[in-house]
């Protein structure tokens, strides 16, 4: 169990590096696995302070599998081995992921 909990040096890099990036106040934020360091206290502390601090004039790249960091978009690019297999708003990605395939590799999914 112990191995699936955050390491302390890591949460703490990960949040040096937020820190540092909120303090440039970038207009584009490029952000891959922003919360894969943090225990889940401080990730929805760190969700909160950009869905508080990102505006509709800043561009935001995501990286993630956390589904609960899609709130802070509008729109998903699922990438499968390389490829974009989907792309658009928020709810119909997730509606397309949640259909069931029949078997069917994620590839055949866009194509649907």
């Amino acid at each position: 169990d112990s191995q699936l909990a955050p390491r302390q040096g890591d949460q703490q890099r990960t949040l040096a590096n937020l820190t540092r990036l909120f303090l440039s106040k970038p207009d584009m934020w490029l952000l891959d696995e922003p919360t894969a360091n943090l225990d889940q206290a401080t990730q929805i502390k760190v969700l909160s302070a950009l869905q508080r601090t990102l505006t509709p004039e800043m561009t935001l790249v995501l990286v993630t599998h956390r589904m609960q960091l899609l709130s802070l978009v509008q729109r998903v690019l699922v990438v499968h081995n390389g490829t974009i297999v989907l792309d658009g708003p928020v709810a119909e990605v997730m509606a397309k992921l949640k259909q069931p395939r029949a078997g069917k590799p994620l590839e055949a999914v866009h194509a649907a």
